[in-house]
């Protein structure tokens, strides 16, 4: 993982701040097919790998840094993200599913599924399809970008919060094509990239979804 400073050019190298370059092992200080990331409200580093696992990496990281696996197991998560509590969610992509991992006095829970049927895709809204991110807005409401399904679904805070509930229903808030990434600004807007449009959209927070800015082509 490489860290850039805010002012960074195209002249600028990046950091390593977790892994190490060129190496890819299995162990806790190196990562294989880095996924996505997140940092927590202390700075700590999050990485989901490709390989199955979820390690953290301390604020203050660099090259060669060992890391503590906070879940392993999964099936290719591509996706992760993390609320204003620090509670951890996983997009198990290849299962189909979302993951969330709730935090309490420096520790994690074990996962529960709160969207989606590990192991079974489906079109249904209670269904996920090889779902590729996850973004929590600053009211606690998860959004997935189920990839082949070629939507965004959108799940409140109040249908999960108390626990597992694998056959949640959420609401498809956006018809995409094929979206890989999320991200929700200070605002609760939302972006969304997808993969066979290259393009980045929009969702103003508090606007209908049919309002939406586009840039397209030569992404």
């Amino acid at each position: 993982i490489q860290k850039f400073p805010s002012n960074s050019t195209s002249s600028i190298n990046g950091t390593t701040v977790a892994g190490i370059r060129g190496n890819s092992a299995g162990t806790t200080n190196r990562l294989s097919y880095p996924n996505d990331i997140a940092i927590d409200s202390s700075g700590n580093i999050f990485v989901c790998c490709g390989s199955g696992r979820v390690i953290k990496f301390p604020s203050n990281s660099s090259s060669g840094t060992t890391g503590t696996v906070i879940r392993s197991g999964l099936n290719n998560p591509k996706g992760i993200c993390l609320d204003s509590s620090d509670n951890l969610f996983i997009a198990n992509t290849d299962n189909h599913c979302i993951l969330r991992m709730a935090y309490s006095g420096g520790t994690y829970s074990n996962p529960t599924e709160i969207a989606g049927n590990s192991g079974s895709s489906g079109t249904g809204l209670n269904r996920l399809f090889q779902p590729n991110d996850v973004a929590v807005d600053s009211s606690g409401n998860l959004y997935v970008a189920d990839h082949y399904n070629n939507r965004i679904m959108k799940y409140l805070a109040s249908s999960f919060s108390s626990g597992a509930n694998y056959n949640n229903y959420g609401t498809s808030i956006l018809s995409v094509s094929t979206p890989v990434g999320l991200h929700i600004d200070s605002s609760d807007s939302l972006y969304v990239s997808s993969n066979n449009g290259e393009k980045v959209q929009k969702i103003f927070f508090g606007l209908s979804v049919t309002q939406i800015t586009s840039t397209s082509g030569g992404l």
